[in-house]
């Protein structure tokens, strides 16, 4: 059944038992669908035997919000008791879609993708956050800076350095663990875009160690971040994001640098040079 915005609007009157709306999850919806990036791929609409919506009003309201008419199959006469089992399952990632379509270090890439897409909407904490980290796609303002697992795999297809920054960034962290994978992988996507040879020779220098002394910029920011990595008190994943490009930005000036910039909250991240 082919669902235009004034039908969608006309189920949703039988939503009468379901999750709070997020809003920013409709917005997120209705912005792939705006854009194309939203594929009916069997998509459900589940009824129960007393006429209820069960599922999809995030999609159905993404519809309204997008004008745009999508397709699902359509489910009728189920027990009430068939809500708890909806939606339980586990999502597909970015990294499961790149991993289906071949990828190697599939999840490095996806979290790469996202950190350096979150740099470019100026998202300065995203890029730097730990664990899987990357920015959240359903923050991102603007069609520019739009993700979906799709668009992801569409950067990487348009950028092949993703998947080389990606390898480079496994071998780095296997040296060093200071900072996360992903995080190696958007440093080196920001450097090499200004200088490919000195982007992978400064990230080089910090994952080994090798060859550095007093008054290295590189020297220091390993010695500081190795301080950072052993603290019980950590400070905010932006102050790294912040000391990698001021010590960049000293090497390609070729000046030596004896101190860290101190890190505020409300200091400005320095453009890449």
């Amino acid at each position: 059944m082919e669902i235009t915005p004034p039908i969608a609007n006309k189920l949703l009157t039988k939503n009468t038992n379901n999750r709070n709306l997020k809003d920013r999850h409709v917005k997120w919806l209705a912005t792939q669908m705006r854009l194309g990036y939203w594929r009916w791929a069997g998509n459900l609409l589940l009824w129960s035997k007393n006429n209820v919506l069960m599922n999809s009003q995030h999609t159905l309201n993404a519809i309204i919000e997008s004008g745009t008419t999508q397709k699902f199959m359509v489910i009728s006469g189920l027990e009430d008791e068939t809500m708890s089992v909806i939606d339980t399952g586990s999502s597909r990632t970015a990294g499961d879609v790149l991993t289906l379509n071949g990828f190697q270090n599939a999840s490095i890439i996806a979290a790469t993708v996202k950190r350096h897409m979150a740099f470019k909407a100026k998202q300065y904490s995203a890029v730097a956050r730990g664990g899987k980290g990357g920015a959240n796609p359903k923050r991102l303002a603007g069609d520019e800076h739009f993700l979906s697992n799709e668009r992801v795999l569409e950067l990487v297809k348009e950028q092949p350095r993703f998947v080389e920054v990606a390898a480079l960034a496994s071998e780095w962290y296997r040296q060093c663990k200071y900072v996360v994978p992903s995080f190696y992988g958007t440093m080196a996507m920001l450097f090499m875009d200004k200088h490919v040879d000195e982007g992978k020779k400064f990230l080089d220098k910090f994952a080994s160690g090798i060859g550095l002394y007093e008054g290295d910029p590189v020297y220091l920011l390993r010695k500081r971040m190795e301080k950072e990595y052993v603290a019980l008190k950590k400070l905010p994943g932006k102050a790294h994001l912040l000391w990698f490009i001021a010590c960049w930005n000293k090497c390609r000036k070729g000046q030596k640098m004896t101190n860290m910039p101190r890190y505020t909250n409300t200091i400005a991240i320095p453009e890449i040079l």
